[in-house]
């Protein structure tokens, strides 16, 4: 091999190398989260005992702040619509994720704006809507979502799925927005706005697209502050 092939082989080695160990330095999410939770748990449910709603709201950001953020995704084993297994890390794009559960009223003005904004930037972005349900049901629910979503889902009845499970819904829960980098490292975490019965579709479509746009920013900084 020529010197000069030797050379630039060595630095990629090198470079592989430093990325790779930068990467395994990231605290898990599932870790961080088992070491933090019963905290946590016991705190909110005071709050929530006390009708301390502000407190609740405050605790959540806190754990998302100062405990989540700039963690790493796991490596969560999930499963398409068609049953065919998939792992998280297999979207090589930052991903845009959103979790639900069938008994959430998933509005029409929500699954408009969440279409249009994957549309827009499925080119840059994994969209991923995950829910927490069976296969049967995830098909049901998922009806309306296009094709530039990825829709997923765990089933609960899964033991295998215990530790996604336990490290996502229960500790953040229903419905919940996750945006990672194209590392898997976790940016910002959010509860999705209330959805309110009282308004129209277009006014619900108009607030919960403001909510998704804003996602799409925090991806888009963070990987401008990487450039």
């Amino acid at each position: 091999m020529p010197f000069k092939k030797q050379l630039l082989f060595i630095f990629i080695l090198l470079l592989t190398t430093v990325v790779y160990s930068q990467l395994e330095e990231k605290e898990l999410f599932s870790v961080a989260i088992d070491r933090n939770i019963q905290v946590f748990n016991r705190k909110s449910e005071n709050a929530f005992f006390n009708n301390d709603i502000t407190r609740v709201n405050d605790l959540f950001d806190s754990l998302v702040n100062h405990v989540i953020k700039g963690t790493r995704l796991d490596n969560f084993i999930v499963h398409r619509r068609s049953g065919k297994q998939i792992r998280l890390h297999d979207y090589e794009k930052p991903i845009f994720l959103i979790t639900y559960s069938a008994w959430y009223p998933l509005g029409k003005g929500e699954i408009k704006a969440l279409n249009k904004i994957a549309k827009e930037y499925q080119k840059e972005i994994d969209f991923i809507v995950l829910f927490w349900e069976p296969r049967h049901i995830t098909r049901r629910a998922s009806r309306g979502f296009s094709n530039a979503i990825n829709v997923l889902y765990v089933d609960e009845q899964d033991n295998r799925s215990d530790n996604i499970i336990k490290s996502m819904k229960h500790s953040l829960g229903v419905p919940t927005a996750i945006f990672t980098d194209s590392a898997k490292t976790i940016l910002d975490v959010g509860r999705l706005p209330a959805h309110n019965f009282n308004i129209n579709t277009e006014v619900s479509y108009n607030s919960k697209y403001a909510y998704f746009s804003q996602g799409v920013v925090t991806i888009f900084n963070a990987q401008t502050k990487g450039d």
